[in-house]
């Protein structure tokens, strides 16, 4: 479709901050529609430069301008992603600003809607990627709403830091996000509500790595200490084997260590000390998985630490076609051998989990009424006691 420009207008001063203070910026604009017989659609164009500087920034008018060192940033959202634009060198050219218009244009002409963002220029930032798909969206996961507008955005040596928030739609309260972004984009920070949240995956939406594992959800982990918070990521494996079969696992990250646990998405997950033990039950037996006991930095670098934990697995479980290797089994028909109260072979679901400070305790549902078998696994696997609770028991707990 042919597109109709209006004049640039006439220069005016637009204020952004930088990590000297406000600085003044020249901004021109520009109206183009593209015409249509039953569709027209007009964009708001923007040219931006800084008085004494070859830098140039050029595209549709973003909700805010920062100066990130050399750098114009234009930044706006739509729905979780954050989109950075940065200006571009003329290099002290005498037509310099020329060549970077006409650069764009080319781009616009062609799509406005899909070859911008195909340019290195502009980066996009996936908010669920930072701060995960429920605190973002809340309940309202499926609405095609903007959920997210740009409140601030300042920079200092340091990078530049982008303050959002939440619409109040449905559950969703409405949340306070900040997050702050390095010269190259990478999240040096973020917080939510002014409580710090620790990045485990890389934000950049057009990052290729690891696009299988989901964007990080809020859970809570039993422990010791009570309930504490982590971040779950799963994915979902396709066997080499051509049966159709899945293997499904999950990753768990706690917020307040930074100690990772992968394993079956199946296992109930608890954390004692240092350890963090999953459990989950198949054909008779309790399978313990302990995770690769590793731990992420909190601050800088967590992301890459995260992932890369998440690359040493993925290549380890797909060399063994995908099978799960328990680091522990426990027969229960051995460890209840002798009560009468059961069969010698029965059926059980895990009820509850909880950890207290000599293991995992997990209560049993079984064939039997009213019978709950008990068993407490300590950090080292070993079993470490085993009971078993009537209803009325479990009850009074």
């Amino acid at each position: 479709m042919p597109f109709l420009f209006e004049d640039w207008s006439e220069p005016a001063a637009v204020v952004a901050k930088s990590s000297t203070g406000d600085v003044s910026l020249t901004r021109r604009t520009c109206r183009a529609t593209r015409q249509h017989p039953v569709h027209p659609e007009t964009f708001c164009l923007d040219l931006v430069s800084r008085p004494g500087s070859d830098e140039v920034w050029i595209g549709e008018t973003p909700e805010r301008y920062v100066v990130a060192g050399p750098k114009i940033w234009g930044l706006s959202r739509s729905m979780q992603l954050l989109r950075v634009r940065e200006s571009e060198h003329t290099g002290g050219a005498v037509d310099g600003e020329r060549v970077v218009i006409a650069k764009f244009l080319e781009k616009f002409l062609n799509d406005p809607r899909t070859e911008l963002w195909r340019d290195p220029c502009p980066k996009t930032i996936n908010l669920c990627r930072v701060f995960g798909w429920d605190a973002v969206f809340g309940a309202n996961a499926y609405l095609p709403v903007e959920l997210v507008e740009i409140i601030d955005a300042e920079a200092d040596e340091t990078g530049v830091t982008v303050s959002l928030k939440s619409t109040k739609t449905g559950q969703n309260t409405g949340q306070d996000f900040s997050i702050t972004l390095s010269s190259d984009l990478d999240v040096l920070s973020a917080s939510m509500d002014g409580k710090r949240v620790l990045v485990v995956r890389n934000a950049l939406e057009r990052s290729g790595a690891l696009q299988e594992w989901s964007d990080p959800a809020r859970t809570v982990v039993p422990s010791t200490q009570g309930k504490i918070a982590a971040l779950l990521c799963d994915r979902v494996y396709a066997r080499a084997d051509g049966s159709g079969e899945q293997a499904r696992a999950k990753a768990l990250v706690l917020q307040s260590t930074g100690d990772v646990w992968i394993g079956p998405s199946d296992c109930r997950v608890a954390a004692v000390g240092e350890r963090i033990l999953g459990v989950t039950g198949r054909d008779g037996d309790l399978l313990l998985f302990a995770g690769p006991r590793t731990r992420i930095p909190l601050s800088q670098g967590s992301s890459q630490a995260f992932e890369a934990e998440l690359v040493k697995f993925d290549n380890v479980f797909e060399a063994n076609q995908c099978a799960w290797s328990p680091d522990a089994k426990k027969n229960l028909v051995e460890l209840f051998q002798g009560d009468a109260r059961f069969a010698s072979a029965f059926e059980f679901g895990l009820r509850t989990v909880a950890a207290r400070e000599d293991g995992v305790v997990l209560t049993l549902n079984s064939g039997t009424p009213g019978m709950h078998p008990e068993i407490v696994v300590g950090p080292n696997l070993d079993i470490v006691s085993v009971r078993v609770l009537t209803s009325a028991e479990l009850r009074s707990r």
